[in-house]
């Protein structure tokens, strides 16, 4: 039985992050700068999906979360369908889903509560972060995370994780083997 395959290799560079303004204002976030640029494989057929992406890299973001009553739902229900589809594609034969480095550097991500009194805003800044080895398939291994910036204030902010794939329970598909999160001034 014939039928349609792709397989090819994908390369982006410096493509502003203006366009998705308007998909992240539905759920609370103000995006108002930065670029992304990644490289990777794909492959799509019937018995086989990949998507293998080399490097994915985020560069000057700037984006704020601000929570209101209005945009909790849209939050709440984009996170469960994102778990939902999670859950299905873990460990799934056939299926590879693999990030081996994302970056995102320079960036700056606020946290701004518009239900209390008064209004705050939390934020890191100068942020620089790195994601390897982030996958569905628990046999390609353990995910690390490393985070600096500068918090609210001006205090320098560390932070790593190691991650691993739960054997046993498919709808928890991650979880936090150790952290380590300094904070000093």
């Amino acid at each position: 039985m014939p039928y349609t395959g792709v397989k090819g290799h994908i390369e982006l560079e410096r493509v502003a992050l203006d366009l998705l303004r308007p998909i992240v204002a539905r759920y609370g976030a103000t995006l108002t700068s930065g670029t992304f640029a990644g490289r990777g494989d794909i492959e799509y057929a019937p018995e086989t999906k990949v998507l293998d992406l080399q490097e994915l890299t985020l560069h000057g973001l700037c984006m704020d979360y601000a929570y209101r009553k209005r945009t909790v739902e849209p939050v709440k229900t984009a996170a469960q369908a994102t778990a939902e589809t999670a859950a299905e594609v873990s460990n799934k034969p056939g299926v590879l889903l693999k990030a081996r480095r994302i970056v995102a550097d320079g960036a700056t991500v606020g946290f701004v509560n518009e239900e209390s009194q008064p209004h705050y805003r939390v934020f890191l800044a100068d942020t620089n972060l790195v994601v390897e080895n982030f996958t569905n398939q628990r046999t390609e291994g353990t995910a690390t995370a490393q985070l600096r910036g500068r918090s609210v204030g001006g205090g320098a902010t560390v932070a790593s994780a190691t991650f691993r794939r739960r054997r046993t329970d498919p709808t928890s598909i991650w979880t936090c083997a150790s952290r380590t999160p300094t904070c000093t001034r």
